[in-house]
């Protein structure tokens, strides 16, 4: 024992010198008189405890123990281990058993753990089960590290040493304690053919061919010919033969798909089974394609030309896919025929500045065949009224969507100030931020002289007019049909006005998305995202693909969320490829049944909910895919950490490693004073009996 000062200078000991001596006169001063002598020496004891606490001494002490280590026993209870032909779930129990009473014969102090999905900290022999669906090697591993130096000799692992969930062996094994392993099954796999994932586009445009890429892995000893087709409803699309060898082996196989229809397609993709195959339900996959139009019919239809015209077909140029039929009226004919108008299927009619008065009366006759063709065909509608419109016929056929022009309660033709509202974002959030640096600039006032009945519609602009906000820009859906109104007829104001840095590109960037959303070109959705495949294992790894549907700003940073009956499990990074224009994250199938997920991606540093989907889990059968023992990584295991790995035939000769070891630990403490109760309490003692004997001698 070691008592240090480290709080000690040189005047202390002046200053104890000091009250020693006065100590020592007073003593021989009242050193007759017997009564005081004891005060004196009770008040010398308390000034001597005060000193201690002062000076707060650390009293450093060794002591010496010896400890018992103990040994962690970690037992696999994954599927597989049911599946070995050789050991049986009945001999593989009882050869545990027998393990564990031996070890408790010659005395070793153990811990026994079970693992498959998660770690377990409880082994009841006799309730125990051979189910878990997967094998969460790493859980295993990171409860060893957790526990490495204390107190632990050693490891023993009883393991087909299959992972197939979380982490696989490490390599980084340094500083471990010794790891035994009991190497558990055959080293050849049963037979079982899968279908690994299916790499193809979520979305593609009818007539643009693309490539499907199916991935098969084969396990066990097969040597055959295996034969892959790929199909639509009852109509088979291709097939494929290729030679598997098995053991694990991964064939690629490709299919060139040109979709003819559109909508969402659902092929499948099946490989034929074998005979002994251990598990058939993988055989068979499905996936989603969703297969947009290539092309889009547009009709313009141009009462009177005007400078708005060649501004709307510029916009609808800049897209590929559009075919613009223009119908120009001129003195009771039009520059192409109306018979080919009634005769053509449209997606969308645009009327540019009409009906005017000289053609309302034809149209005012054609309202009731133009309703139908809508209709039947569900064309989607919008409007741009110009200087020369007829308002009744034009109000007419508003009316076909539900919409109708109000009586207005103020003075209107004139021109007013404009802006975009809110509405435009929520509407639509991942377009051009751009678009509202413009809306702030100075922008020219525009010609109103009409006022729309905004009930059941979305106004996306406004004109204001002191306080009263009159609707510019709106959209109406009437399922299935869509419709626009823009309803000044100064559109030419925006696009060649000289205040605004770019008008023309403020226009574009207003209108290219607002037809795109009449046209339904992206079946109503910015992304498309799906999985790799429609059913998995439970413990596989879920791949989920993404793809825009048109140019959009960069939404690279993403997260995917999954949720189990309406509870968020899990949420795992997306990212963004700019080569290939997809996104791609991945996820594991950590239970059974349907895992819903949604896409989250951060625009303007604001999360944007842009998918949805649901994936099915299986009752695990992921651990049927490798019964067998995976050798090399637990031998690379128990030879890095000075350990040994045997086979379960051998499994008792692992007992004559397994003994009991003992630790001889040095234990170092300090003890401070100022920190122990009892000194105080010996301090509060001397000082009640000092105060007791002085109030006996009659002293204050």
């Amino acid at each position: 024992m070691i008592v240090n000062f480290p709080y000690i200078f040189q005047e202390f000991w002046v200053l104890i010198l000091c009250c020693l001596f006065v100590v020592f006169y007073l003593f021989i001063k009242t050193y007759k008189i017997k009564k005081l002598r004891i005060l004196l020496l009770l008040r010398s004891i308390l000034l001597f405890i005060l000193i201690l606490v002062l000076l707060n001494p650390q009293i450093k002490r060794t002591t010496k123990e010896t400890n018992n280590l103990i040994w962690n026993i970690y037992l696999d209870k994954s599927l597989s281990m049911a599946y070995h032909l050789q050991p049986s779930v009945g001999s593989y129990i009882s050869g545990i058993k027998t393990i564990l009473e031996k070890l408790n014969n010659k005395g070793i102090t153990f811990n026994t753990y079970s693992f498959g999905s998660k770690l377990d900290t409880t082994w009841n022999i006799k309730d125990q089960e051979i189910k878990d669906g997967s094998t969460n090697f790493g859980s295993v591993m990171d409860h060893i590290r957790s526990n490495n130096n204390k107190n632990v000799a050693g490891t023993l692992i009883i393991t087909d040493g299959q992972a197939n969930l979380g982490q696989e062996i490490p390599r980084d094994l340094n500083e471990l304690n010794p790891i035994y392993i009991i190497g558990v099954g055959a080293k050849d796999a049963l037979i079982d053919v899968l279908i690994n994932s299916i790499d193809a586009p979520p979305v593609i445009i009818k007539g643009n061919k693309t490539e499907i890429e199916v991935e098969i892995s084969a396990y066990g000893e097969i040597n055959e010919r295996m034969n892959v087709t790929l199909s639509l409803g009852t109509k088979i699309l291709g097939s494929k033969i290729f030679y598997s060898k098995g053991f694990g082996s991964i064939e690629k196989v490709r299919f060139l798909l040109n979709p003819t229809e559109t909508g969402e397609l659902k092929y499948q993709v099946q490989v034929n089974a074998l005979p002994e195959e251990i598990n058939i339900l993988n055989n068979k996959q499905y996936i989603t394609i969703q297969v947009l139009k290539n092309n889009y019919e547009i009709a313009l239809i141009t009462g009177a030309p005007n400078f708005n015209t060649n501004i709307i077909k510029t916009i609808l140029k800049d897209n590929n896919n559009y075919n613009i039929d223009h119908f120009v009226y001129l003195s009771n004919n039009y520059s192409k025929s109306l018979e080919s108008f009634w005769e053509t299927r449209y997606d969308l009619v645009i009327f540019d500045n009409h009906p005017i008065e000289e053609n309302k009366n034809e149209w005012e006759k054609f309202l009731r065949i133009f309703a139908k063709k809508i209709l039947a065909q569900q064309t989607s509608l919008a409007f741009f009224p110009g200087y020369d419109i007829d308002k009744n016929t034009f109000s007419s056929y508003l009316s076909l969507m539900n919409i109708s022009l109000n009586e207005p309660i103020i003075e209107l033709g004139k021109n007013l100030n404009w802006k975009i509202n809110q509405n435009w974002r929520d509407s639509f959030p991942l377009q051009d931020k751009n678009l509202f640096l413009l809306n702030n600039m100075n922008k020219p006032p525009l010609f109103v002289d009409m006022e729309i009945d905004t009930l059941n519609l979305l106004k996306l602009a406004s004109s204001f007019i002191l306080d009263v906000e009159i609707p510019l820009l709106i959209l109406k859906e009437k399922k299935p049909l869509r419709s626009l109104v823009f309803s000044s007829p100064d559109l030419n104001k925006i696009y060649f006005n000289s205040n605004i840095v770019s008008g023309k590109e403020m226009v574009r960037k207003m209108f290219n998305p607002l037809f795109s959303w009449l046209m339904k070109t992206g079946n109503g959705k910015d992304f498309y995202f799906r999985s790799n495949k429609n059913s998995y294992q439970q413990g596989e790894q879920i791949t989920i693909v993404g793809q825009p549907v048109q140019e959009l700003e960069s939404l690279e940073n993403g997260v995917i969320n999954v949720f189990s009956e309406g509870q968020k499990i899990n949420s795992k990074p997306i990212k963004y490829n700019k080569k290939t224009n997809s996104y791609i994250g991945s996820f594991w199938a950590s239970q059974p049944g349907n895992l819903q997920y949604e896409i989250e991606l951060l625009y303007e540093n604001l999360p944007v909910i842009v998918s949805t989907g649901t994936v099915q889990v299986q009752e695990s059968q992921i651990e049927l895919n490798k019964v067998f023992l995976n050798r090399g990584p637990l031998e690379t295991l128990s030879n890095k950490t000075n350990g040994k790995f045997i086979l379960w035939d051998q499994r008792l000769e692992i007992l004559t490693n397994i003994t009991n070891e003992f630790r001889n630990d040095t234990i170092n403490s300090i003890i401070y004073l100022h920190k122990k109760i009892w000194i105080f309490l010996i301090l509060i003692l001397f000082l009640t009996l000092e105060w007791i004997f002085r109030r006996k001698l009659g002293l204050q």
